[in-house]
């Protein structure tokens, strides 16, 4: 890491902001009710700051949305955007640019909630950071839950954007170093030599040493970055430019005098704004001790016992090395004869483990052998407290982070991280700590035992956990901490022996009665999540004794990794995380209807305060499949099932509501059963599309509850057809024809399985998930993050058809269909290009746009898009000499442009009858029989192929002088 003295803070104030007025924060009523209009069933849930008490309460600032799908798209991007611009402008009128969180591994989704059956996440979560004038607003933006299923719904947006309205960017000016650098660090000092901390308000339980007594070391400074400053979770303050970086005091290997923190500083006046320790102890009152070995508490309390230390360091001196399996297991190969040196050293793949009782060396093996034969390595045989310190640490800071992994294997950073560092035995007592970089347990004293106690070890990394997902330490860190040391050992006792005089009792307990809100200190308060979690186990044991500490786990790792993205750096434990359990939990998107385990947690959670949202009344549901298409005649049907879940359906309220074009029509559904309707569908002309949804009442008709459950704002779609035609689909599985043209230097289309490179290009096809072809924009050479430049640069790639057929018959409707991809998301230059569809009907001899995609906007940021276009006047005649082209350019400066085209198809929407126009009354006659029957139908404008004698898809007065003729023939 590179480090540079506090001093040199002085070139980093480059810009400092001339005083502004910054208005309120306006909240759009009318856009917040026309979202509560759209989507009945969404629930929100927010917590307000109060300073004076120093915690946060419930207050409904509406931060959570949840409980209902509410927006869809062809991608998870695609529906939050959809998602997006429904709230846009509620939280702040002026909010700058919102561009995509980039994860470790390079990709904006991270999935949640892993199901090792199925080796898929359910639910993906990801975040859009705010930025203004091309900084980012600290911690701020915007951030989504969305199930993995068909149209990929929404289910909790978080929302913490900051007003930038009345900022003058212009007014950033160069800033000369007399006019912030000495404030800013005398300041930094004065944080370092503050004995009572205050972060947000809340005073912090851990306190900051008084050091000013201590030889004066340097204070270093390391990854600066400019920010600009609005306030940090629900407290807002005026915008300003700020400069955020790590400053340290000391090292770890001294604990008295070891300081770190996480500063945020004013450009202008040097003040600080924000800061957090990064320093995580497991310090508390009285005494404390313990380090395990054979059971969870401390040494003086259990014997030891022989553990296999999974993914260990083993080497051959001037030979090869390897790392064990899980189970301690080793073949290490040699090409020498005779007797060999092997050596075990105690660290491995993933942690390195410093003992500093020996100057912080690393415990070493090592033993002759002959070649070929075996060797069995025992670390510490001569059991003392060292070295059944190195032995713990070692062992379940592996069995933490494999605990982990098996629960969420894309867990943010620990699922890739090798060799994070261990400090055992440091020359102090009673404490354990986290600093961001390594865990660190102290030696025995003070009436406490040595620190490596499985739980504290747990605690620790815990605490890691906490930071790499993105959550806030505070109560949060503390409380998650002690939660995995509950769940790995399905035990509420917190390392009992930690007092070298009490093997029985721990130093906090999960089985507790801490409520929400807590406003004492953060050791204490972040017994209120351990205590929801334990009780948790509990009540699904009494349901599913065997899975139920592994249901709970899962939730709660799951929720780790969500609650980061939604709730960047929130430190306090709230209902939000009650929230997240029960969606972790549902399996059909409506929180309403309740969730598999909704009691137990709801049960659990209610009994620390923290409440679960009350359930619906109704659940309404489709036994059956919903039509893709209906008769042009009417009749069409589907079933409705409507179901009591906490309140009382209203009988006969059942409604279908259907919209052509001008607005929701209302048709009852016919009742079937006392639980049972029938959806029918009137005549609707040919070729319409018609969006629908379905509705009924509770509670003697005081509540409408509707499927989907946000409707109108979405709805079900199909169309009105006799029959369909796949005229033509292009999956591009062989090669047809396609041309590729165009001036660009690098990028050019080409037919490929799609290789992913990792900057905004196409994982898969769109039609077989990977296993088959489409065009993409230089499939490259290498897969995954960092792969070789393929992007489109230094102009145009188009992509041409062959011809395709789309000529239709007088009752004949042709739809263009296609899948497309586009990013132009990444690099210096973002959201600055455009993708270009055009289609001609003369075989490519005039062009005519279709659609222009970008420069901003949902679908510019990946993902396969489902595009449709009925081919009629208003677009381009349909012809059987049609062409389509697709245009990808980089004709701005620094932007990664990635395209991707597959399932092109012509579809015919068929509205001819196989009848005899004019035999009104069926008869294979037309007479003066057929006269009343077809004044019926033209009275009524229900529709038949037989009195629809032009064959417009209508029956109307111009069918009038066609039916004359007939009878007249």
């Amino acid at each position: 890491m590179r480090k540079q003295t506090l001093w040199s803070l002085t070139f980093l104030a480059i810009l400092i902001a001339s005083p502004v007025e910054a208005e309120v924060n306006v909240k759009s009523e009318d856009k917040l009710a026309s979202f509560e209009d759209a989507h009945p069933n969404a629930r929100f849930h927010g917590q307000q700051y109060f300073e004076d008490e120093g915690f946060f309460e419930f207050v409904g600032t509406q931060n959570m949305i949840y409980g209902t799908p509410m927006s869809s798209g062809m991608t998870p991007q695609e529906s939050a955007w959809d998602f997006y611009q429904q709230i846009e402008g509620v939280y702040a009128e002026e909010t700058g640019e919102l561009v995509p969180n980039i994860l470790e591994s390079g990709k904006v989704l991270q999935g949640v909630m892993w199901n090792r059956n199925t080796q898929e996440h359910g639910f993906y979560v990801f975040r859009f950071n705010q930025t203004f004038a091309g900084l980012p607003v600290y911690r701020s933006g915007v951030s989504f839950m969305v199930r993995n299923e068909n149209d990929f719904p929404v289910v909790v947006s978080t929302n913490n954007l900051k007003e930038m309205q009345g900022l003058d960017v212009a007014a950033f000016d160069a800033a000369t170093p007399a006019e912030a650098s000495p404030a800013m660090l005398a300041n930094v000092f004065e944080l370092f030599e503050t004995p009572n901390l205050k972060i947000d308000g809340t005073q912090q339980e851990q306190s900051v040493l008084d050091v000013r007594n201590a030889p004066m070391q340097l204070i270093e400074t390391a990854n600066e970055r400019l920010v600009l400053w609005a306030g940090v979770t629900n407290v807002e303050a005026e915008p300003e430019l700020a400069v955020e970086f790590m400053a340290q005091r000391g090292s770890n290997a001294d604990f008295d005098t070891y300081r770190k923190y996480l500063v945020v500083a004013s450009i202008a006046t040097g003040e600080i704004l924000h800061s957090e320790t990064q320093i995580h102890s497991f310090d508390v009152t009285g005494t404390v001790s313990g380090n395990g070995t054979d059971g969870i508490a401390a040494i003086q309390c259990d014997g030891e016992a022989a553990f296999a230390l999974p993914y260990a360091d083993v080497s051959i001196s001037g030979g090869s090395s390897v790392f064990a399996d899980s189970m301690g297991n080793f073949s290490i190969p040699s090409n020498a004869g005779g007797n060999v040196t092997v050596n075990s050293r105690l660290d491995g793949r993933f942690f390195d483990l410093f003992d500093q009782s020996a100057g912080g060396s690393t415990p070493v093996i090592s033993l002759n052998v002959a070649n070929p034969g075996s060797v069995d390595f025992l670390h510490n045989s001569n059991p003392g407290e060292f070295g059944t310190s190195n032995v713990n640490n070692y062992l379940h800071a592996n069995i933490v982070r494999d605990f982990v992994l098996s629960f969420e294997p894309t867990f943010p950073v620990i699922a890739n991280q090798v060799n994070f560092d261990i400090n055992s035995n440091i020359n102090d007592s009673c404490n354990a700590f986290y600093d961001g970089s390594s865990i660190n347990m102290f030696r025995s004293g003070g009436g406490c035992g040595n620190t490596a106690i499985p739980d504290v070890i747990y605690h620790e990394y815990g605490h890691h956990l906490i930071n790499v997902s993105g959550n806030g330490q505070g109560q949060m860190g503390e409380g998650s901490g002690d939660t995995i040391g509950v769940l790995i050992e399905d035990d509420p006792n917190l390392a009992p022996g930690f007092s070298i005089n009490d093997c029985v009792n721990g130093i906090r307990n999960a089985n507790n009665q801490r409520n929400y809100p807590c406003n004492g200190g953060i050791h204490d308060c972040g017994q209120l999540i351990s205590g929801c979690v334990w009780d948790t186990i509990n009540e699904i044991r009494a349901i599913d004794p065997a899975n139920a500490r592994d249901i709970t786990a899962q939730l709660f790792v799951s929720m780790l990794v969500a609650r980061g993205q939604m709730f960047p750096g929130s430190q306090t434990i709230g209902p939000e995380i009650t929230i997240l359990f029960l969606e972790l939990d549902d399996d059909d998107g409506e929180i309403g209807n309740g969730t598999p385990h909704y009691t137990q947690i709801a049960d659990a959670f209610n009994g620390h305060n923290m409440m679960a949202p009350e359930l619906d009344l109704i659940d309404i549901t489709f036994p059956n499949d919903l039509p893709a298409t209906i008769s042009p005649s009417g009749g069409t049907s589907f079933l409705v099932d409507v179901e009591a879940v906490t309140g009382t359906p209203v009988p006969d309220s059942g409604t279908l509501h259907f919209n052509v074009g001008s607005g929701f029509a209302q048709v009852p559904m016919n009742v079937v059963d006392a639980d049972t309707y029938e959806a029918v569908f009137p005549a609707i002309p040919c070729g319409t599309e018609i969006q629908f949804f379905v509705s009924a009442q509770a509670n003697g008709g005081s509540v409408t509850i509707t499927n989907p459950s946000d409707a109108p704002g979405t709805t079900f779609s199909t169309v009105s057809a006799v029959s369909t035609e796949n005229r033509s689909l292009e999956s591009f599985e062989t090669n047809t024809g396609w041309t590729v043209t165009g001036n660009a230097t690098d990028g050019q289309w080409e037919r490929a399985i799609p290789n992913f490179g990792g900057r905004g290009d196409p994982a898969d096809d769109a039609e077989t998930n990977g296993q088959g072809f489409c065009f993409v924009t230089d499939n490259g050479n290498t897969g995954g993050p960092g792969g070789t430049n393929t992007d489109v640069d230094g102009g145009s790639t188009i992509l041409t058809s062959p011809v395709l057929d789309a000529s239709v018959g007088p009752d004949e409707f042709a739809v263009l269909s296609y899948y497309r991809w586009y990013s132009n998301d990444f690099g210096a230059d973002t959201f600055n290009d455009i993708f270009v569809v055009e289609i001609s009907n003369d075989g490519g001899a005039t062009w005519v746009n279709l659609e222009t995609v970008g420069p901003t906007g949902p679908e510019v940021i990946g993902g396969w898009i489902l595009t449709e276009f009925l081919l009629d006047a208003s677009t381009v005649t349909p012809t059987d000499n049609m062409r389509v082209r697709f245009n990808a350019s980089d004709l701005n400066g620094g932007s990664i442009i990635e395209a991707g085209v597959d399932g092109v198809a012509i579809n015919i929407i068929q509205c001819a009858e196989d009848c005899l126009s004019g035999d009104l009354n069926g008869d294979g006659a037309i007479n003066l029989l057929d006269v009343a029957p077809f004044i019926d139908a033209l009275n009524s404008g229900t529709f038949s192929c037989e009195a629809d004698i032009n064959g417009d898809g209508t029956v109307n007065l111009l069918d009038v002088s066609g039916f004359i003729d007939l009878l007249a023939g």
